[in-house]
């Protein structure tokens, strides 16, 4: 069970990096549980993409890469890798995710201002997105 879950919620959102909802304050160590993305429409053309980070632009998920075989000329293929991405997303079809795992493991420190962005609208609005919080002990 959570002990701390924030809501981060916009209407309307206006570029990409730009903020949703409110910046909070850490008041205690806390490691982050799940996180959830609601939107009313589902994206039609890609998928709607938002980050949560500390006041130095540090995510709290972990840096996935995508990777793809491509088809070379020569005999055999090379790998492609995309670019690397802290992220949750919401795929075309869906109007709700949950990720209960792929953040990057370091605690949410005492003090640590947290904030939403938006990495890829897709021209979707009123969104929100939940944090949970679970508060570690002073013993860990």
């Amino acid at each position: 069970m959570a002990d701390r879950i924030l809501t981060f919620h916009s209407n309307d959102i206006v570029g990409v990096n730009a903020r949703i909802g409110a910046t909070y304050y850490i008041e205690a160590t806390y490691s982050p549980v799940a996180v959830r993305i609601h939107n009313e429409h589902s994206p039609t053309d890609g998928d709607l993409e938002v980050d949560i980070k500390d006041e130095d632009g540090v995510s709290i998920f972990v840096n996935t890469i995508t990777s793809y075989p491509q088809s070379t000329s020569v005999k055999g293929s090379t790998v492609v890798t995309g670019t690397p991405k802290t992220s949750i997303s919401l795929s075309p079809g869906q109007t709700t995710e949950e990720l209960i795992n792929g953040f990057n493991g370091d605690p949410i420190e005492e003090g640590t201002w947290l904030h939403c962005e938006a990495v890829n609208l897709r021209g979707v609005k009123n969104i929100t997105v939940h944090l949970e919080l679970e508060k570690l002990s002073e013993d860990e």
